[in-house]
């Protein structure tokens, strides 16, 4: 279907010129997806964290760049159907399907500077795509916070040390008898983010099994 925005925005990557989306299909079986150890921190939050791909291919560099910094956010979408085929049709590895998908939450100041969250937009793509799965945008963040990538890895540990609270707007139908739930972020490095957000939620919901999911990460 016509996009009048693809006038606007092309699709393309830097390895192709144009193309109907950001990646392709064969693209995205080339890319490796991975597991990352869990550190002693992050084990009483998350049962693992799912990379759907490295952060340093130069593809996924090139559109993650232009999604954050000149807010073509279509590619969140495809983003969104890097992590879907990874877990579900080039599968490396078992993570079970989630009953909830929950979005992390962006920087209040960077949110208003670009009009959209990109996990949030990821989050919504992949609830659509998995059967049975509820959206829920249950958190938010307090406070804005320096972006973790002009951080050292020690000044990421306290960065966002209790920044990220429930929001009290937000419709928990569904959540007292869910088990699985998907966390879900476009890029993760240490893992900081997704392990703060995991023990917030755990807080609130202890009987979950919380699994970060990102579409990039190292």
């Amino acid at each position: 279907m016509f996009n009048l925005l693809d006038l606007l925005f092309p699709r393309s990557n830097a390895r192709y010129s144009s193309i109907s989306t950001y990646l392709t299909s064969e693209e995205i079986s080339s890319l490796f997806s991975k597991l990352k150890p869990l550190t002693k921190n992050q084990s009483p939050y998350l049962e693992a964290i799912f990379v759907a791909s490295p952060y340093e291919h130069y593809v996924i560099q090139d559109l993650l760049a232009r999604l954050k910094q000149q807010g073509e956010y279509a590619i969140s979408q495809s983003l969104g159907e890097l992590i879907h085929q990874k877990i579900f049709t080039d599968a490396d590895f078992f993570i079970p399907d989630p009953e909830c998908i929950v979005p992390v939450p962006p920087d209040p100041v960077r949110l208003y500077k670009r009009g959209f969250s990109s996990q949030d937009l990821i989050a919504r793509y992949l609830s659509k795509k998995i059967p049975n799965s509820l959206y829920l945008n249950l958190l938010r963040k307090s406070r804005s916070t320096p972006p973790q990538s002009e951080l050292s890895k020690k000044q990421r540990l306290s960065n966002l040390k209790n920044t990220f609270i429930l929001d009290s707007q937000a419709a928990y139908v569904g959540l007292s008898k869910a088990e699985i739930l998907w966390l879900v972020d476009d890029i993760t490095t240490t893992g900081t983010t997704l392990t703060e957000c995991a023990s917030t939620l755990k807080k609130h919901y202890p009987f979950l099994k919380i699994y970060g999911v990102a579409a990039a990460g190292n």
